[in-house]
């Protein structure tokens, strides 16, 4: 790290937990200075939006959001609301992680990317951040 670089703490959780126990442990997160809280987008697991929707009120300084969406097998307009929402939710603290996870790319890596860039220029203005 060169000067002025800060160093950053995330914390990411898979979709296994009863929902109470991601508000503690997003809470004790957010005491501890941790800088994101991630909830794992994993097919075999609880989804992640629901989870951040509920967290999301609990938390005042971090950022929430999923990690890693799959844009090749939920619609990138999905995704983009979903986004947008979480992000109207905590104020701008919202972030969308998107990779092709373990389980691949069935309809192809260029077409749902692309997908989601041009939802992106429709659905960046309005989010705060």
């Amino acid at each position: 790290m060169s000067n002025g670089d800060t160093l950053r703490f995330s914390i990411g959780i898979a979709g296994s937990k009863p929902l109470g126990d991601y508000i503690a442990l997003a809470r004790m997160a957010e005491e501890y200075g941790f800088h994101t809280f991630s909830i794992f987008d994993d097919l075999m697991f609880k989804p992640a939006w629901p989870i951040l929707f509920a967290v999301a009120p609990h938390t005042q300084t971090m950022q929430v959001g999923p990690s890693v969406c799959n844009p090749y097998l939920v619609h990138p307009a999905i995704l983009a609301g979903n986004a947008a929402l979480l992000d109207e939710q905590t104020g701008g603290r919202a972030y969308l992680g998107i990779g092709r996870g373990e389980f691949g790319m069935p309809h192809g890596p260029r077409g749902s990317v692309e997908a989601l860039r041009l939802l992106g220029t429709q659905v960046l203005p309005h989010l705060k951040n």
